[in-house]
């Protein structure tokens, strides 16, 4: 698996949410209408990739839901890579 050491935020109109937070089950990533997802990370903190989900062109646009089943309690990083560039964000799963 890959460490991830440095994320680059794109300047400009798109923002990423995610939802809820804190998380048990599952948990919403949204980059916002019409913008779309390439591909979604999920990291610890340390760096170390957990989970990838990568998409074909336009096969997912402004939302994405990840399953946090199987996933220890704790603090994460969300990373989405969109045409504009990568995003980032923590979340706690309970």
């Amino acid at each position: 698996m890959e460490i991830i050491t440095a994320i680059e935020e794109p300047s400009g109109a798109v923002t990423l949410t995610l939802a809820p937070v804190p998380s048990q089950d599952r948990l919403i990533v949204d980059v916002g209408v019409g913008v779309e997802m390439r591909q979604v990370i999920v990291a610890g903190l340390n760096g170390q990739q957990i989970a990838q989900f990568s998409f074909r062109t336009r096969e997912v646009v402004g939302r994405y839901e990840i399953s946090l089943a199987g996933y220890a309690s704790g603090t994460y990083i969300v990373i989405v890579d969109t045409p504009v560039g990568r995003l980032s964000r923590r979340f706690v799963k309970n």
